[in-house]
Parts: C-alpha cells; sequence; structure tokens
C-alpha cells in the first residue's frame, strides 16, 4: 500500500469528520433560535434556509463522507480482522449517525412548522451536549469533570485555581449543574459579562476545586443522574 495514497485518505476521512461534528454542534444551537423566536416570522425564514443548507450541503456529505472513508481505511490498515479500537470507534460512529438522523427529522419538522418544542426543551435536554460522547469514548473528556470553558477564563487560571486543568473536562459536573440556566441568569444582568467574571465564574472555579479535593464515585453518579432526569 502506498503510503501518500494512505495518508491522503486519512486526511480527508479527518476533514470530513471535523465537518460533520461541527454540524453535528452547531444545528441544535440553529433549532433553538428558531424556537425562541417563532414569533418572528422574517426571522425564522431565515434561520429555516440557514438549517437547510447546514444540513443538506454540509452535514450529508460529511456523515457520508466520514463512513465511507473510515470503513475504506480500515480495510486498508487491516483493522477487521477482529475486534478491537475500529470496532469500538464504529460503535460510537453509529451512534452519531443516529442523532444525525434525529436532527435531520427535527428540522423538517421544524421546517413545516410542525414542531412544537421550545426553545427551553433544547436547552434543558443539552441535544448540542449529545456529540460530546465521542470524546468522552476516544478519551478527550470525562462524563463528570470542570466544563471546558473559552479562551481567556480557564487559561488565565493561576496558584490553587489550576487544579482544576489536572483533570480531563467533563459533560457535566456541579458547577454545571448550579448554572445550567447561566445564559438566562446572564439575560437579567444588566452588565452580563462584569456579573460572569465577578460572579459565576469565580463561583465556577469555587466549585470545581471542591469537586476535585473532595471527589467520590457516589457523587459522580449522582451528577449524572441528576443530568439526566433535569
Amino acid at each position: 500500500m502506498n503510503d501518500a495514497y494512505y495518508y491522503g485518505f486519512l486526511a480527508f476521512h479527518v476533514f470530513s469528520f471535523i465537518s460533520w461534528f461541527a454540524v453535528l454542534f452547531y444545528l441544535p444551537r440553529l433549532f433553538v433560535y428558531h424556537a425562541e423566536n417563532s414569533d418572528k416570522k422574517e426571522f425564522v425564514e431565515v434561520v429555516k434556509i440557514m438549517e437547510y443548507k447546514l444540513l443538506v450541503y454540509i452535514g450529508n456529505p460529511a456523515m457520508w463522507a466520514t463512513v465511507f472513508s473510515g470503513v475504506y481505511l480500515g480495510y486498508l490498515a487491516g483493522y477487521f480482522s477482529e475486534f478491537n479500537w475500529l470496532s469500538l470507534k464504529m460503535i460510537g460512529v453509529s451512534t452519531l449517525v443516529c442523532f444525525h438522523i434525529y436532527l435531520s427529522r427535527l428540522r423538517v419538522r421544524l421546517e413545516k412548522d410542525e414542531c412544537k418544542k421550545s426553545g427551553k426543551f433544547f436547552r434543558d435536554t443539552k441535544i448540542d451536549e449529545l456529540p460530546q460522547l465521542w470524546n468522552v469514548l476516544i478519551g478527550h473528556m470525562s462524563f463528570v469533570g470542570p466544563r471546558p470553558d473559552v479562551q481567556g477564563y480557564a487559561d488565565k487560571l493561576e496558584g490553587d485555581d489550576r487544579i482544576v486543568l489536572t483533570i480531563r473536562p467533563g459533560i457535566t459536573g456541579p458547577a454545571s449543574l448550579k448554572y445550567k440556566n447561566e445564559e438566562e441568569i446572564l439575560s437579567q444582568q444588566a452588565n452580563p459579562k462584569e456579573y460572569n467574571d465577578t460572579v459565576i465564574w469565580p463561583d465556577k472555579v469555587k466549585i470545581n476545586k471542591e469537586y476535585i479535593k473532595n471527589w467520590s464515585l457516589k457523587k459522580d453518579i449522582e451528577y449524572i443522574i441528576k443530568t439526566v432526569t433535569g
């Protein structure tokens, strides 16, 4: 097998996967904007176009490219001879395909104004978080832990606060549960950024430090249950 051919195809596979992942992350957020502004007809029509183009022009081709190139790469490398890491990867990809189909159906219902789910439903169920399960599977994240934050916050932690960076970020955790309605809280403030910087962010750091210092499996299970049950 020609190495240049293999690595060229691998690069195509990685590019397809990243494109597909971007759609799976961003499309549910468009659903939130769609549902929360259903009374604004002109705005909703624009969002409908964005949803359609994102899914049909990028999401669908990227999904098929990811699946077929992944299978072909596995065949070239001879990974189908036994149940190994590639088999687990295929299970993960199959889960993402099911999620993709679910989003596709939701998009059609929203386009036809048949979906009665509110923006609160999409936020509370956190369907935009589901692709993060892949990061857990490959070891980049854990189920419970500090949430990864935007640049300018976590990267500026100092002293004892940097303990937050010593463990893998998580999908949920005590700080995430306490501030699950963070956007709603910030929207009620005169200066959202100042409130976040002086109140919410310091409190999150404090909560996450206590979580790390007093970690227990029992608490992790409780956080997961609370996240699932809302």
